[in-house]
């Protein structure tokens, strides 16, 4: 016979081994109402928040990946997560709106100190896709100097320690972003391109990147000889400036663990005691959630001048992107293939801010940017910005992404070479939709057992786009591992092509 003495234990061991679904060690930050103003709320930084039960299969399912995407972004952004079976801990998860396990919300710093923009996070439950969502939020904090204001730069607060970057990169890495926020007040950190020839001469920059140093007072620059990693450049610059707060780490106060160790044990012991029905914490399980409608985008063509003049030559055309090619529906082209991977990209973290188009090398529209705005021969890649009245062209290989994708962030940061737009292109905007993006999709992500007949949303590329996207039913389609639609994609884009082509006639004939 087992003795009751010996399941008790058996009990509080298995209650104990499951709440510590995160170790107080570990790169997961541990949050609870009485620290969570401080470290999420009023954090520089973004932030997500797991609100777990240890019991929960869903959460046990998460952890490994959670943990992971903290240890990436450790001093960058920070991961932390609320143990709601913990009873002190569930009237806080309740106010915050939770009715199951896990509830993910991130929380995106504002212009107001403690009143971060706060969202569900319905992403996808990996270390990659946490961590991609998070790096787009991180608030950024490094200047972008020029070789015309370094001086400027360099004299706006004598006193306090510049950091500067020279670097053949257009963006801001996360690393860099999470190294301003740290040091804040403390370290103005900026950032020159390669092509700042003036200022990479001035202070005899010969490789990229390399980070140079200018202490609080003093002229002489010191030269960061190490890894760009962010430990070893942390200490670097903390012994030169210190932080004027120490950045947070997860718990060590030895006392604050124990307590929190025996508070845990107290409410474990307690809630296996409770009865489903008097216990404070879902008891079960909720459905697990259902996974984000997979939408595949589409890259809109422009199938004639007015299209293209309104789409992106008018004096309100933000920017947009636009690639040439001999067969605009086909997505077999090596132009669309690297264009549409970069466009993929960037509609999934930043929708709406940047037009993508493609458009076929022969006919008017294509003659227009030859003749007009002045793109090359053998140039399939561009970029106009009607507004702002500036044109951009792409001189790289067409078919490499790396080289494309540096081009287009050069072109979203505004560091790209210019030409100056002839005003005389720009055309009047008229109330009419000329371009129907209504019919974009995003690509149906490949499932095992797919459904006889399965729904696809289709949305708009650009908010602005008055149509209301409405459901369009389509048969299940083969795709490559990748997710990639192979059998239907041609039919989706000839479908889309004449019911862009049927509307034309009905709008002629209107007009007749």
């Amino acid at each position: 016979m087992v003795c009751l003495k010996e399941l008790a234990l058996a009990s509080l061991l298995l209650t104990g081994s499951a709440s510590a679904l995160y170790s107080s060690k570990g790169p997961v930050l541990q949050v609870n109402e009485k620290n969570f103003k401080k470290e999420i709320l009023n954090s520089n930084t973004a932030a997500i928040v797991e609100f777990f039960a240890p019991w929960c299969g869903h959460c046990k399912n998460l952890a490994p990946e959670y943990q992971k995407a903290a240890k990436n972004l450790q001093g960058i952004a920070k991961v932390a997560a609320v143990d709601c079976d913990n009873e002190s801990n569930k009237k806080f998860c309740s106010q915050h709106g939770v009715q199951g396990f896990p509830t993910l919300k991130v929380f995106t710093p504002s212009n107001k100190p403690g009143k971060p923009k706060i969202e569900d996070y319905n992403g996808a439950r990996t270390a990659k896709a946490i961590v991609d969502t998070l790096v787009e939020r991180i608030p950024n904090k490094v200047a972008r100097v020029s070789s015309k204001n370094l001086d400027d730069h360099l004299s706006r607060r004598n006193e306090t320690t510049k950091a500067i970057l020279f670097t053949n990169k257009g963006t801001t890495s996360a690393m860099y972003k999470g190294l301003a926020l740290t040091f804040a007040d403390a370290i103005d950190f900026a950032q020159i391109r390669d092509t700042e020839t003036a200022a990479v001469e001035r202070f005899g920059i010969t490789k990229f990147p390399t980070l140079l140093v200018i202490p609080g007072g003093k002229t002489e620059p010191i030269v960061y000889d190490g890894d760009i990693k962010r430990e070893k450049v942390f200490e670097f610059l903390k012994n030169i400036t210190p932080p004027l707060e120490a950045p947070a780490e997860p718990k060590k106060d030895k006392k604050a663990s124990s307590k929190s160790s025996k508070a845990s044990k107290s409410s474990s012991a307690s809630a296996s005691s409770e009865t489903p029905e008097t216990s404070a914490a879902p008891q079960t399980e909720p459905e697990p959630a259902k996974a984000q409608e997979n939408i595949i985008w589409l890259i809109p063509g422009l199938m004639d001048l007015p299209a293209l003049q309104q789409g992106c030559f008018t004096p309100h055309s933000k920017t947009c992107i636009i690639a040439l090619t001999p067969t605009p529906d086909s997505l077999n082209d090596p132009t669309i293939t690297a264009f549409t991977a970069i466009h993929d990209k960037l509609r999934a973290v930043s929708p709406g801010k940047t037009r993508f188009y493609k458009l076929n090398t022969s006919g008017e529209p294509a003659e227009f940017l030859h003749s007009k705005v002045g793109l090359k021969e053998g140039q399939t890649v561009l970029a106009v910005n009607g507004h702002r009245r500036w044109v951009s062209f792409y001189e790289g290989k067409e078919n490499d992404l790396v080289e494309m994708s540096a081009w287009v962030d050069d072109v979203r940061l505004g560091t790209q070479k210019k030409v100056k737009l002839d005003e005389a292109l720009l055309a009047e905007q008229t109330d009419d939709q000329v371009i129907d993006e209504s019919k974009i999709k995003e690509p149906v992500a490949a499932s095992e057992e797919p459904a006889a007949e399965e729904t696809v949303k289709i949305l708009p590329v650009d908010e602005e786009v008055v149509p209301e996207p409405e459901a369009v039913k389509i048969l299940p389609i083969e795709v490559d591992g990748e997710g990639v639609p192979v059998a239907a994609q041609e039919e989706i884009l000839e479908q889309i092509l004449e019911e862009n082509e049927k509307k034309k006639a009905e709008k002629a004939h209107d007009e007749l």
